[in-house]
Order: C-alpha cells, then sequence, then structure tokens
C-alpha cells in the first residue's frame, strides 16, 4: 500500500509540476500535435501509394524471363527464347482488350509458351528445363521507354530457363509494349507516342500521369517518388 501511495503522489507531483511550468506544457502539446500531424501524413501517404499504384497494377501483366546464369552462352538463349514466345505470343494477345482476358489467354497458353521456349533451347543444342507461370511478385521501379512504372506488386507472366539464376529481362505484356518489331528492338522503339497512347488507353488519368510523369511539374514527381518510397517499404516486411 505504501509503494501504491507514492506512486501517486509521484503522479500528482509529476502532473501539479506540468501545470505550474507553461513553458513545459507548450513544449509537449507542441510535440503531441507534430506527431499526429506527422502520423496523419504518414497514413495518408501510404493510403495514396497504394492506391495509385494498386490502381495501375491491376491495369497491367509483366513477362519476366530469368536466364539460367549470366554466362554469355546463357544470356544469348534467354534473349532468342524471349525473341521467339513473343512472337507468337504476339497473334494470340492482339484480342485482349484487359488484363482480366489477357490473363486468361496466357493462362491457357502457359504449356505452349514452354513449349516454344524448349524448341528454341532444343535446337540449340540445349537441355534446360523451363518453366512458365503467372505470378504476383514485387517489382522494384522500372523504366520502359519514356515510361516508369514504380515499384510494387504486379501480376508477371514468368518464364524460368534452368535454374533461373541468371539476369533477368522484362516488358510489359499487357497493354501489348512487348509486342514491337524485332528490327526495331523491345527496349527501344521509334515510335513512343504509339507506347503513351496505349497506355493512356488502359491506365486510370491519375496512373498515366504518374507512369509518363505528365504534367510537366514537380508535384507528379513527388507523388511518383511516394509511391516508389512505400511500396519498398511494404517489400520489406513481406
Amino acid at each position: 500500500m505504501q509503494a501504491r501511495g507514492d506512486y501517486m503522489a509521484y503522479i500528482k507531483k509529476t502532473i501539479s509540476f506540468f501545470y505550474r511550468n507553461i513553458e513545459i506544457r507548450a513544449v509537449v502539446i507542441s510535440l503531441a500535435l507534430a506527431l499526429t500531424a506527422g502520423l496523419a501524413l504518414l497514413l495518408s501517404a501510404a493510403a495514396y501509394s497504394d492506391r495509385v499504384q494498386g490502381g495501375i497494377a491491376d491495369k497491367v501483366i509483366r513477362f519476366h524471363i530469368l536466364a539460367n546464369s549470366d554466362s554469355d552462352k546463357d544470356q544469348a538463349l534467354k534473349l532468342m527464347v524471349r525473341d521467339k514466345v513473343l512472337s507468337e505470343l504476339s497473334g494470340v494477345m492482339t484480342g485482349a482488350e484487359s488484363a482480366g482476358e489477357a490473363r486468361e489467354q496466357l493462362a491457357v497458353h502457359i504449356p505452349a509458351i514452354e513449349g516454344w521456349a524448349s524448341d528454341v533451347l532444343t535446337g540449340q543444342g540445349s537441355d534446360y528445363p523451363v518453366k512458365a507461370y503467372l505470378i504476383q511478385s514485387y517489382f522494384p521501379t522500372r523504366i520502359y521507354g519514356d515510361a516508369a512504372f514504380p515499384a510494387g506488386m504486379y501480376e508477371a507472366l514468368r518464364l524460368e530457363i534452368g535454374e533461373g539464376a541468371g539476369h533477368n529481362w522484362w516488358c510489359m505484356m499487357f497493354p501489348p509494349l512487348c509486342f514491337v518489331d524485332a528490327a526495331i528492338g523491345y527496349e527501344e522503339k521509334e515510335d513512343k507516342e504509339e507506347d503513351q497512347e496505349i497506355l493512356k488507353s488502359h491506365l486510370t488519368a491519375e496512373g498515366y500521369d504518374l507512369v509518363t510523369m505528365s504534367g510537366g511539374n514537380e508535384k507528379v514527381g513527388i507523388r511518383f517518388k511516394i509511391v516508389e518510397i512505400w511500396q519498398g517499404i511494404k517489400n520489406l516486411f513481406r
């Protein structure tokens, strides 16, 4: 009982001290308000990041190829497999008008995709196994031409060659930014306006502005950074 009485006396003394000292009261209140404002700002930024990144991710499907290793031979095989698969899928995917339709078509063609890749490898004297599947995966921020896709979880068609331990290659399977004339190249396109029109037709206005940095002001860049940072933080705890 004595200990409890001493504790209560200490609490009363502390409260009395704060009431008598206006400056300390002001500092404590200011800190509390600052923490509250900071927490509200953090929650707002997190909600914005999840909403915008999620809105973009819902509209796209990525294509992700992992080579067996980083040897020159394995990296060259990866690019040959890429070209074959994209060439075959370009005819399959032309009718897809949404990510959902693209997903259905890709799921149906998983065995064919593995077969196309295996044919290329066999033709090059390689017996690496091939595995294709649709997956939800975290991607860091990636740039495709003039478009930058913020970090976050995205659905992807993943194609693993052999051990899948080598450098990867990626593009946007849907909207169909991959399907470009091989003579031009997949990483660099001459007609970049075409890509922008494709993106504009599938993404929300907000998502399109963020991905293409439209608007010509710093606010879009700041918003992109907010999305990128928060999605990166979330990935640390997955």
